[in-house]
């Protein structure tokens, strides 16, 4: 599996490549810095066959336009973001749809809260890796005051990440910004799991 990530954009955000051994790939959060995202593309000799937005604020859809220009790929991203992203998606993504990568698999988990269309993804064929977004981050979460819901958040994460047993708690977290994490990680150091622990039960 070929997993890698660009920093981009004045605000640190994750750009991530995802890939099976052939090399087959997509690309996620193009958030700015095409440069970069492209040389790391051709340094990884992955053919990009996809672009896949976790939500559709701007520090994650900066270099979308000439993503989408230069990769000629289908993009795809939840329906209910889709007024902050601009570009129609070929397929607007729903909670249990599933992504093909090559020999890989992603499924999406709507996760509303930091946006209306917030989306993780996870990687079920290793069940290794789940692409976090803004959603949940290492030691925090997201934020809720552009447009999102502190409520819907943290029932998003305690539903859809961690009362959810196909996710190991050993599974790499990989957030939209900062370091990466484990599931097992977060449920024992995020210094919000109070919050959607009780979230969760209401």
């Amino acid at each position: 599996m070929i997993f890698d990530r660009v920093i981009v954009s004045m605000y640190g955000t994750n750009c991530y490549i995802l890939g099976d051994d052939a090399g087959e790939a997509v690309l996620i959060d193009p958030g700015g810095d095409w440069d970069a995202i492209e040389r790391k593309i051709q340094e990884l000799n992955v053919h990009i066959n996809a672009i896949v937005l976790t939500h559709g604020h701007m520090d994650h859809i900066g270099a979308l336009k000439i993503a989408m220009q230069e990769l000629s790929v289908p993009l795809y991203y939840h329906q209910a973001d889709r007024g902050m992203i601009g570009p129609k998606a070929e397929k607007y993504l729903e909670d249990g749809n599933e992504i093909p990568v090559g020999e890989l698999r992603l499924k999406v988990l709507h996760t509303p809260g930091h946006t209306p269309g917030g989306i993780c993804l996870f990687e079920t064929t290793t069940k290794s890796i789940l692409f976090t977004g803004d959603t949940l981050f290492k030691d925090s979460i997201g934020r809720t005051d552009l447009g999102g819901s502190m409520g819907d958040l943290m029932r998003s994460i305690r539903e859809k990440i961690m009362d959810n047993d196909e996710i190991p708690e050993d599974c790499l977290v990989a957030p939209g910004h900062m370091g990466t994490s484990t599931k097992q990680y977060e449920r024992t150091h995020n210094m919000f799991r109070h919050e959607w622990e009780t979230a969760g039960n209401s």
